[in-house]
C-alpha cells in the first residue's frame, strides 16, 4: 500500500479510527493510491473487526471522493431527531438504515453541481450547524474551523481541539514508522 495513501488517510480520517468522530470524508488523487480500488477494499478488509469501513462516495477521471465512518456511529448520528430532519428535507428515506442513507448520499454527489451540504450531519456536525450553513449559505458563523459553526462555539472550538491532538499525535506516530494498521491495531 502507498506510503503517501496511507499518510493521507491517517491526517484526514484518524478522528474516525480514533473513535471520536462518526465519519471523515476527503477527496484524494489516484496518483496517491496507486492500486486504487484494490487497495481500498484491502483497507477495508484490514478494518473491518473495527467496523469502520470505505465507501468510495463518487469518482473523477483524477479524483476520488473517499468515506471513512464507523458503521455504529453514523448509525446512531443519523437517528438523531434534529440529523433525520435535515436529511428528510434533503429528500432521504424516512428511516435512519445506514445503507439507504448512503445510496441516497452517493446520488446526490453525483447528480449535483453543488456539494450536498446535508453530508455535515455524515460527518458528526452538530445539526444546528448544518442547518445554519445551509440558511446562511455559508456566510455570518461565529467560528470556522473543521465545519462552520452557527451554534454552541465553545463545545465547537473544543472539539475542533480534540480533532487537531489526534492528527498531531497520528502525524507524530506515522512519522516514527508505524503503519496505521499497526497505530490502530487493524491487524
Amino acid at each position: 500500500m502507498s506510503r503517501s495513501f496511507e499518510q493521507l488517510l491517517a491526517v484526514h480520517c484518524g478522528p474516525t479510527f480514533a473513535g471520536i468522530k462518526p465519519a471523515c470524508l476527503f477527496s484524494c488523487e489516484k496518483r496517491h493510491c496507486p492500486v486504487y480500488p484494490a487497495s481500498i477494499w484491502e483497507y477495508g478488509r484490514l478494518f473491518q473487526s473495527r467496523k469502520i469501513h470505505f465507501e468510495i462516495l463518487g469518482e473523477r477521471a483524477e479524483r476520488f471522493l473517499l468515506l471513512v465512518y464507523h458503521r455504529d456511529k453514523l448509525s446512531a448520528q443519523l437517528a438523531g431527531a434534529g440529523q433525520q430532519a435535515i436529511l428528510r428535507r434533503q429528500g432521504y428515506p424516512a428511516t435512519a438504515d445506514l445503507p439507504a442513507a448512503l445510496a441516497h448520499l452517493k446520488k446526490r454527489v453525483a447528480g449535483q453541481e453543488d456539494f450536498p451540504h446535508e453530508i455535515g450531519i455524515f460527518l458528526g456536525y452538530p445539526p444546528a450547524d448544518v442547518a445554519g450553513f445551509q440558511e446562511n449559505r455559508g456566510k455570518n458563523y461565529l467560528l470556522c474551523g473543521y465545519w462552520k459553526v452557527y451554534a454552541n462555539a465553545g463545545e465547537a472550538k473544543s472539539m475542533f481541539e480534540r480533532y487537531d491532538r489526534c492528527r498531531e499525535t497520528i502525524a507524530r506516530r506515522l512519522s516514527a514508522g508505524l503503519s496505521i494498521a499497526q497505530l490502530f491495531r487493524a491487524v
